[in-house]
């Protein structure tokens, strides 16, 4: 009994030091916990703050860009194929293989859908351009501003933004043009590719539309 009690007295300075630790440990896991929910708080707020008003404001991305990483966060997935997009053009060979060609005579492509609820939504087209351009010498394939020679229109608003779609040889080569973080309203999704007068050879094959929505896509 004698040596516990000595052991005790000897070791009691590390004892204080091994409870202050384990009390300020304590104190700071249920400092960063609180933090931790208070932040999912305000981000759950935040975003359906921005939903609310965003979604009765004009369709419009956060983001407009080439991008073939892209993995949306979104789990409910609508993916349409060439063969299921309303075509309007005065061409009669518009289907090549798995995909639209609409850079002779140009022309317009269409997908409607609709949500259940009101909505975020990422889109993204997977497109390809074979259009040549001399610059001197040199053949660069691709357009180099795809926004202004073509218009992308979501529930009637004409997307802007700078982008660039790529080509390294001149064959069909596809890339994905993404268009996240739409805000949009339940009811009718209208999405729209047309061509502009007199820039047909800028319209872009395209493969399919793909959807992700925070909610149910009909």
């Amino acid at each position: 009994m004698k040596k516990a009690t000595n052991w005790f007295l000897n070791n009691l300075k590390w004892i204080f030091v091994l409870v202050a630790l384990l009390i300020t440990g304590a104190v700071v896991a249920g400092t960063m916990i609180g933090s931790y929910q208070n932040y999912l708080a305000y981000e759950k707020a935040y975003y359906e703050n921005d939903l609310e008003v965003r979604s009765n404001a004009p369709a419009e991305p956060l983001n407009i860009d080439i991008d073939d990483e892209f993995v949306s966060k979104y789990k409910n997935t609508k993916i349409v194929d060439a063969s299921e997009l309303t075509v309007t053009t005065t061409q009669s060979d518009y289907i090549v293989e798995d995909y639209l060609d609409l850079t002779k005579n140009g022309g317009s492509i269409t997908l409607k859908t609709s949500l259940d609820k009101k909505a975020f939504v990422d889109v993204d087209f997977l497109v390809s351009s074979t259009k040549e351009t001399k610059q001197g010498q040199e053949t660069v394939y691709g357009v180099k501003s795809l926004l202004e020679d073509v218009d992308f229109i979501i529930n009637g608003e004409t997307m802007e933004g700078d982008v660039t779609l790529p080509n390294s040889s001149g064959e069909v080569e596809w890339h994905h043009l993404v268009m996240n973080g739409f805000a949009l309203p339940e009811g009718e999704v209208t999405i729209t590719i047309k061509s502009k007068s007199g820039k047909n050879s800028s319209m872009p094959q395209l493969q399919n539309i793909s959807l992700f929505s925070s909610e149910a896509l009909a």
